[in-house]
């Protein structure tokens, strides 16, 4: 019960969602709810990555320490910064490495209705320039796992994290990958072959332009 009300805590609807987020297998997670087996060490340590409060598992007392404080919205911060250029390697495990704490308002106005489903990430390089450039803080809308529309998308294809402007050819049937950054980075294309080969994170939603003095 205590792990359903954690779950719930953080925005995700379905023991589905959440085995999913940290890669635990469904049956095995859905046991854990149920009170029929209990998580070991390293499972309990996964969940702190999302945000679970392992004190109040444990106890049933809240440490506190992932409390979001009224007025506020969390949000993730990932490890894995997605690349504006050639691609950046990636294992294929997404892991937290910290949270962002906005105020309720701002994250209503700019980052709309989805906010559970937001993760702040970090571009890498300059091939989206100079719509977006190395360093900047994107927010992307994680519950965009399919191709919806033109748009700016966080993907893996073939290993590699990118993050990049993807159009659909209808007539070709390719999916078209393209750099604003177009004089440095040309487009290119992936056939149907290579489709399932490309692997849709989240769907850019809003970024910052930072810029130093």
């Amino acid at each position: 019960d205590r792990l359903t009300q954690e779950r719930s805590r953080l925005g995700y609807k379905t023991a589905k969602a959440f085995s999913d987020e940290l890669s635990f297998a469904q049956n095995t997670y859905s046991q854990w709810e149920a009170g029929n087996r209990t998580p070991k060490a390293d499972d309990l340590a996964t969940m702190v990555t999302a945000g679970v409060d392992v004190h109040y598992l444990l106890t049933g007392m809240h440490s506190g320490q992932y409390r979001v404080p009224d007025g506020l919205v969390r949000i993730k911060v990932m490890e894995d910064e997605p690349s504006a250029g050639h691609g950046a390697v990636t294992d294929g495990h997404a892991m937290v490495r910290g949270f962002l704490d906005v105020q309720q308002d701002w994250a209503g106005e700019f980052l709309g209705s989805r906010v559970n489903d937001m993760r702040l990430m970090f571009a890498k390089g300059n091939s989206m320039a100079p719509t977006i450039w190395g360093g900047d803080p994107v927010f992307v809308d994680t519950s965009v796992r399919h191709f919806d529309g033109e748009g700016i998308y966080v993907f893996d294809f073939m290993g590699r994290l990118l993050i990049k402007r993807l159009r659909v050819d209808m007539v070709r049937q390719v999916v078209q990958v393209c750099s604003d950054n177009d004089d440095e980075y040309p487009m290119q294309e992936v056939g149907r072959a290579d489709l399932d080969q490309l692997h849709i994170c989240g769907r850019v939603h809003t970024w910052l332009n930072v810029r130093r003095a």
